[in-house]
């Protein structure tokens, strides 16, 4: 979980959403498969 500004874009959020520590430790020898964004308001990865 993170907090951003609500102004923030898509490739923002995700870039910043993959930076992060917690999240890069469950992407960790793993595939991004899809990635979800609804702006001001979540960001998904799903990995395979």
């Amino acid at each position: 979980e993170f907090t951003a500004s609500p102004d923030i874009t898509e490739k923002e959020a995700l870039e910043f959403a993959k930076a992060e520590e917690n999240v890069q430790r469950h992407l960790e020898g793993k595939k991004i498969k899809k990635e979800m964004y609804i702006p001001g308001r979540l960001v998904s990865l799903v990995v395979a």
